[in-house]
């Protein structure tokens, strides 16, 4: 397993994160202005709800 601290953001997301999941999680933290919403299933992974807020 390999560990690195690397600024992470939304150009270069898939060269550092693999799974879906944290890919959203991630990009959800760099845009602090609401709280999004998702529900999973874990075997076998898969997305079964998301709910997104509208900006204003």
């Amino acid at each position: 397993m390999r560990k690195a601290a690397k600024k992470v953001d939304k150009e270069n997301v898939d060269q550092w994160i693999k799974r879906p999941h944290f890919k959203t999680r991630l990009l959800d933290a760099i845009k602090p202005s609401y709280l999004p919403y998702e529900v999973f299933k874990v075997r076998p992974f898969e997305l079964i709800q998301r709910y997104e807020a509208k900006c204003e």
